[in-house]
């Protein structure tokens, strides 16, 4: 896990670290409502609520929460650039894993990119519109969806939970652009 790792090459093993703290106990919009949270907008935690517990308790919690790893879509991970066609159907692939080896139930939403221009760090933000109405199928691990029918920025979340109050969740930055199909006709 990332944030057990962080903490302890850039804290715990840091002779000139005095210490860390939580920066926000709860579920906050900012950015996405996943990014700084360590509990879902119904109260399940996470892995970041986790790696705290283990880090004050010096023990796991009695149910570790599941997580998503390697995540993409189009091929792409939420660091490249995932430009997509309106309407066009594309798949989106990503690793659930459960520590306690709990089964998952894997679920998904598509919102509309925030506004951020207007916004500093810690200032309330409004959780972006979701967008109903996309035809899709999850078979395992695969979500195959239609990209919105309205060109723009959005973020694709998937989510996986325990049924034990934890959770886990990924999300995909994408861009949807006007679909220009060009034919190429060519006279001899």
């Amino acid at each position: 896990m990332q944030l057990i790792e962080y903490y302890q090459r850039g804290i715990k093993d840091n002779s000139r670290c005095l210490g860390a703290f939580v920066f926000y106990w709860g579920n906050k919009q900012e950015r996405t409502h996943t990014w700084f949270s360590l509990f879902s907008e119904d109260g399940e935690k996470n892995s970041r609520y986790d790696a705290v517990y283990y880090h004050w308790q010096g023990k796991w919690p009695e149910n570790r929460s599941p997580d998503i790893q390697k995540a993409s879509l189009n091929y792409k991970n939420y660091q490249e650039s995932v430009y997509l066609d309106k309407g066009l159907s594309y798949k989106a692939e990503f690793e659930a894993m459960d520590p306690d080896g709990d089964s998952l139930e894997i679920s998904w939403e598509v919102l509309e990119e925030g506004n951020y221009r207007a916004i500093y760090g810690g200032d309330k933000e409004k959780k972006p519109l979701k967008i109903d109405g996309i035809e899709a199928s999850l078979e395992g691990s695969t979500l195959h969806f239609h990209a919105p029918s309205k060109s723009g920025a959005y973020r694709l979340f998937i989510y996986a939970r325990d049924g034990k109050g934890s959770f886990g969740s990924a999300n995909l930055p994408f861009y949807v652009q006007e679909t220009d199909l060009l034919v190429n006709v060519r006279e001899d």
